[in-house]
Formats: C-alpha cells, sequence, structure tokens
C-alpha cells in the first residue's frame, strides 16, 4: 500500500559524484528527521555483505525498504550508483508505483568523479581503479524519468533546486512524534 502523499527521491550515478552528501544535505533542509535516507552502499556493503551483481538480493531488499518507508508515511530518498542493467526494472516499477516519485541522475565524467573522491574524508576506502570499474557513462533508466545534474552544477545548486522541484519543504511530515523535525537543524535556513 503506497501513500501517495509521501515523496519517493531516486538519486543515482557514478561514485564520487556527490549524491550521498545531496542526500544528507536534503534531510538537513527538511529538518534533520523524518527523510529517510536508504543508501544502496549500506545495504549492500554493510547489511549484507554482497557482490554488485545480477541476482544480488540487495535489488529486492532495497525495494521492500522504500515500499515500506512510503507507506508508513515517511518521505524516502533511495541513493546510490544504482546501475540501470542490475537496479532499472526495480526502480522503474517502485517510480512507477509511487505519484509522488522524482528521479535525478548525476551525468559526471569520470576524471570530475576522481577529483571530486579526494575531497572525501573516506576516500582511502576504494581506489581509483575501483571507481573505473563501476562508471558506466550516461546510465539513465530507460525510461527517461531522470532529471540530470551536470558537471557544471555545483552541490548547493543541486539540493536547492531538488528542494524547489519536489516541493520537499511541503511534503507533509512522517506521522510519527519520533521523526518531528530537530530544533536544532529545523531552524530556517537559506535554502528555498
Amino acid at each position: 500500500m503506497t501513500n501517495v502523499a509521501t515523496t519517493l527521491l531516486v538519486l543515482r550515478g557514478p561514485s564520487g559524484c556527490g549524491k550521498s552528501t545531496t542526500a544528507t544535505q536534503l534531510r538537513e533542509s527538511y529538518g534533520g528527521r523524518g527523510l529517510a535516507i536508504i543508501r544502496q552502499d549500506e545495504v549492500r556493503r554493510n547489511v549484507l555483505r554482497e557482490r554488485d551483481q545480477d541476482g544480488a538480493f540487495t535489488v529486492t531488499l532495497i525495494d521492500i525498504m522504500a515500499r515500506a518507508t512510503l507507506a508508513a508515511g515517511i518521505p524516502c530518498v533511495v541513493e546510490g550508483i544504482l546501475s540501470a542493467r542490475i537496479y532499472g526494472p526495480m526502480l522503474e516499477r517502485l517510480l512507477a508505483d509511487h505519484p509522488r516519485s522524482f528521479a535525478y541522475f548525476w551525468d559526471v565524467p569520470f576524471e570530475e568523479t576522481v577529483l571530486r573522491h579526494y575531497t572525501k574524508p573516506n576516500h582511502h576506502e576504494w581506489s581509483v581503479e575501483d571507481m573505473r570499474n563501476w562508471y558506466t557513462p550516461h546510465d539513465l533508466l530507460p525510461s527517461g524519468v531522470e532529471r540530470i545534474i551536470g558537471e557544471q552544477d555545483c552541490q548547493q545548486e543541486s539540493v536547492a533546486r531538488i528542494v524547489v522541484e519536489t516541493a520537499l519543504l511541503t511534503t507533509p511530515r512522517p506521522p510519527y512524534a519520533t521523526l518531528a523535525p530537530d530544533p536544532v537543524t529545523a531552524a530556517p535556513s537559506s535554502t528555498p
């Protein structure tokens, strides 16, 4: 059962492009609590310790988590490389089944993702060669539903754009007192 008022955001793109930071900043814009973030890396590497390949249970688990979160009335971000070949069919169904859904793809050249990678505190966890193996240029979903964020789009502009295009700040709050906005984070911000 889908809660039609709840917002679903899918953020996809190559490693190092800014998806995770964007997801975190979207949560902060929403008040620090009440916006679930389902990170592909967390599910695949930490929950399941599974290889990213055809038939991976990670695909099913992300789908189940997103659908349960949305049905509970909690806005949700699904974030990761989420290759179109492996995750595309599931994401296409999830987006089609949920009326308030928005999908973004970071279309960033490999060289730029490497530069951004070295600005991250955990850049030592994987190599440039790992990133090269994960990189698929222009890995868009076949349906064409994704909005493009390009190399020239800075982090703050991308967050502001998503907040406006999705009307995230007017998305109903989850029906749980435990997910009320954090008073520190919920202070008025310069993000629209």
